[in-house]
């Protein structure tokens, strides 16, 4: 048995390889050969003395959209680089001055300096003034890095979906999973509160939110005290726009896809608002077949086990979601949130293995299985929500919360064992599980926050108690009769409370910004397992846990700006994966959990830098102590998967972003990110476990702005050699993608068709050799789809919605 795992995993390279780097390499060159010239001046007041701080922007003349914006120097200079030929116009803008437009500027291959610009002071007007000034369009602050949307791009017919890809350090791939700095497993927010859906439900909502409502995506990959110490991945908070029209508005899409078999999905969105009342209400349903398939060759105990599977799903999910605002005035708002999900659920596995004495034999032995599941998910949470706020900076927000979750599965599990040419079967063993589970959760919390000590200090505190009770019913099936298993039914119980209180500092100088914070997590957790046929066990455990968090943001002048963050963040296991029952594909190949997984804890700094708001970087480093992951176990035979703890894990990684305007109707964005991982543990029974890899991954964009509001874009994503578990070493996969957007009636409809995985290239393989196992897995799913979508807005588009989502969605997120 190999005892020890080392680096010597062989890869295989898929065929996306050498097609997505030529892609990624013609667009850098193309970048590189439109590098354009510099637009120069000077921004002084009527006294002639130079201005800070001026906001400066380049739009085009044809239609006042924005190309770059700029900050003026201490010597009141700007500079805009890498522009192309056209004509173009500046804008001025400072606080206590007046705005000011330039005439039209002619812009060739020479660089051009458009002189002195004299703002005038805003005080020289008769009666009030209103003065607004332009944020830039990429922020480091102390705490986060913002993604201005608002006032400063020309966002009329691009999705919040469309936008993440456009957000530094933010990479979303052809499924339309985001990743963070690398990293997945990032939360994404709504004005500040996390989104209750995950997966396919939470990309529709985002690719339904049109950017035109946003005002900037705020981009936190350490959050700070406030925030839920849950996550070690990042919080993306998308900020809605505020505005106090009345009316009334909605959405509706339909979209339709074709990969191996037709799928539909539907939506619809409705809100109304006035002087008293905010209502909305939201209604999505989905259906269709979906089918993933997995080739698994394992050698164990001398033999071969050669497994082919063929999974097939068919879902009919209906989400909901409703609520009500009351203003009672101006300062004081109450609200009352529910949303939920109603799912019927069909999966059926066909799996074939054929079994050796070793690779230079025949197969003496057949293991056919094909497996039925059917089951129900069902769940509801509810949110009453209380929020002042006043014109000193100071808010209070309130919000109970309740959710339950009702999960059912019935599924019957046949294996057949026969000879090579499957005429004589040499025994049958089928079985039959039932197994409900009811989750139940309860959060309370409150948040305060008001301006002193020249910043603004924040307190608050948080309460939650979970609830899961979890039965595995075993049947053995004799002569058509169901038998109960008590060796291997059971049930399980779980409970967890956690309590949380925190204080957080902030302030804001010229250049410098600064954040202090710290939060305590006090948990107790219970876990009892009645098994039918043995003692029961129990692990009961309370903990107390200090979060600190700091931040330093620093801009040093018009083109760079720092940032430096540190914050220590915990990982709880998901309710499933404490749950201890078996899913199995066959009678030798299946999953179970691990009912005394401990949580993981995660330290945190970044470094990060923004140069003229065109290229971001950032540097990483985690480290995380009792690293939890899936691993691969041996059992006589057969192969299972389980959650377990590890030692620790090293994190690095370098991430730089760009978005670029190479002419007017063509621009390109391009995210790349290098990372070193180590993993390390040296395990109860002598197993060790000692990896270490440098990858990278990689997404671009290009986009074609055609006539008559048409739109082409073609982009493609790669993901280098990973990990996945503690021992399974993934090979090279990556997709390239094309697509064609149309706009019409005045922008309120949009058809968009796409093509996905062009060159079918985004399926998966790795090789496994760990505990006395050598594996060499292959998979993929309908990455290769067709894909037409119809979205129109109707009624008034200015309303503003005011998303809730409420205080226990960090633990909603753990239910699987």
């Amino acid at each position: 048995m190999n005892r020890s795992l080392t680096n010597s995993i062989k890869t295989k390279k898929p065929r996306s390889k050498t097609f997505f780097s030529a892609f990624l390499s013609l667009l850098v060159c193309s970048a590189l050969a439109q590098t354009g010239t510099t637009v120069t001046g000077l921004v002084s007041d009527e006294q002639k003395t130079p201005l800070e701080f001026v906001n400066v922007l380049l739009l085009n003349a044809a239609d006042s959209s924005m190309v770059k914006g700029a900050i003026t120097n201490n010597k009141g200079k700007f500079e805009f680089e890498n522009i192309v030929p056209g004509n173009y116009l500046t804008q001025y803008m400072l606080m206590g001055f007046e705005n000011l437009y330039s005439e039209p500027v002619a812009v060739s291959t020479s660089p051009v300096n458009v002189g002195i610009r004299t703002l005038k002071s805003a005080a020289s007007e008769m009666g009030a003034v209103e003065v607004s000034a332009i944020r830039p369009m990429i922020e480091l602050k102390p705490d986060m890095t913002v993604f201005n949307v608002e006032n400063t791009i020309n966002a009329t017919g691009n999705t919040a979906m469309e936008l993440l890809r456009k957000s530094p350090g933010v990479m979303v791939d052809n499924n339309d999973n985001i990743m963070l700095k690398g990293r997945s497993g990032v939360q994404v927010w709504i004005d500040g509160k996390p989104a209750p859906l995950d997966g396919d439900a939470l990309a529709a909502m985002l690719q339904n939110m049109q950017s035109s409502n946003i005002a900037a995506i705020e981009i936190i990959t350490n959050p700070g005290a406030k925030f839920d110490a849950a996550g070690t991945a990042g919080i993306i908070n998308i900020r809605l726009k505020k505005n106090k029209n009345f009316g009334s508005n909605g959405t509706v899409s339909l979209g339709y896809a074709y990969g191996k078999a037709a799928k539909y999905n539907g939506a619809l969105s409705l809100n109304h608002r006035n002087e008293k009342i905010n209502a909305f209400a939201n209604y999505g349903i989905w259906t269709g077949d979906n089918e993933n398939w997995m080739n698994l060759y394992r050698v164990q105990n001398g033999s071969i086990f050669d497994q082919t599977t063929v999974m097939r799903d068919s879902n009919l999910p209906h989400n909901m979601k409703a609520g009500i605002d009351f203003f009672l005035n101006p300062k004081n708002t109450l609200g009352i949130v529910a949303n939920g999900n109603i799912s019927d659920e069909s999966m059926q596995n066909n799996s074939r293995t054929f079994i050796g004495p070793d690779e230079n034999s025949s197969v003496d032995s057949i293991l056919v299985s094909n497996m039925e599941m059917e089951g129900q998910r069902n769940n509801g949470n509810f949110n009453l929500n209380y929020q002042f706020s006043d014109t000193s900076g100071t808010t209070f927000k309130a919000d109970l919360d309740y959710g339950i979750y009702r999960i059912t599965s019935t599924s019957f599990q046949p294996n057949t064992y026969s000879d090579a040419n499957e005429e004589v079967i040499f025994n049958e063993n089928n079985y039959r599980t039932i197994t409900p589970t009811n989750i139940d959760i309860y959060s309370a919390k409150a948040d305060y926050e008001r301006n002193a000590l020249k910043g603004q200090i924040g307190i608050g505190v948080k309460a939650s108690l979970v609830e899961t009770d979890n039965t595995f019913n075993f049947y053995n099936i004799e002569d058509g009769m169901d038998e109960l298993d008590s060796s291997r039914s059971n049930n399980f119980k779980y409970s967890e409370q956690i309590n949380a209180v925190y204080l957080n500092y902030k302030r804001q100088w010229t250049k410098l910004g600064m954040q202090l914070g710290g939060r305590v997590e006090q948990t107790s957790s219970e876990g009892i397992l009645d098994a039918l046929a043995q003692e029961d066990e129990s692990n009961d455990t309370t903990y107390t846990n200090f979060f600190p968090s700091a931040s330093l943001s620093y801009t040093m002048n018009e083109k760079h700006s720092f940032n430096l963050s540190y914050s220590r963040r915990i990982d709880r296991p998901s309710y499933q994966d404490l749950n201890p029952f078996e899913f199995k594909l066959d009678e030798l190949t299946y999953q179970k959990g691990n009912p005394f997984l401990k949580p993981q804890y995660t330290h945190n700094v970044e470094l990060s830098h923004s140069y003229s708001w065109l290229i971001n970087t950032s540097m990483t480093y985690a480290y995380t102590k009792d690293f939890s992951t899936m691993n691969i176990y041996a059992d006589g035979n057969a192969s299972y998967i389980s959650q377990t703890n590890l030692g620790y894990q090293q994190y690095g990684a370098l991430s730089i972003s760009s978005t670029l305007e190479l002419k007017k109707w063509w621009n390109i964005f391009v995210t790349a990110t290098g990372y070193y991982q180590r993993t390390k543990a040296d395990l109860d029974d002598g197993r060790k476990i000692d990896i270490n890899f440098i990858s990278y991954n990689g997404y671009a964009q290009s986009t074609w702005t055609l006539p008559k509001d048409f739109s082409f874009e073609l982009s493609g994503w790669y993901n280098g050699p990973g990990l996945w578990g503690g021992s399974f070493k993934n090979a090279p996969m990556g997709s390239i993608d094309a697509g064609l957007k149309k706009t019409f009636m005045d922008n309120r409809a949009t058809l968009k068709i796409a093509y996905t995985d062009l060159f079918n290239t985004a399926q998966w393989s790795g090789i496994s050799d760990f505990d006395g196992q050598y594996m060499d897995v292959q998979g993929g799913w309908e990455s290769q789809q067709i894909r037409l979508d119809f979205s129109l807005r109707f009624g008034n588009m200015n309303v503003k919605v005011r998303e809730k989502k409420g205080g226990a969605e960090d633990l909603n997120s753990r239910v699987k």
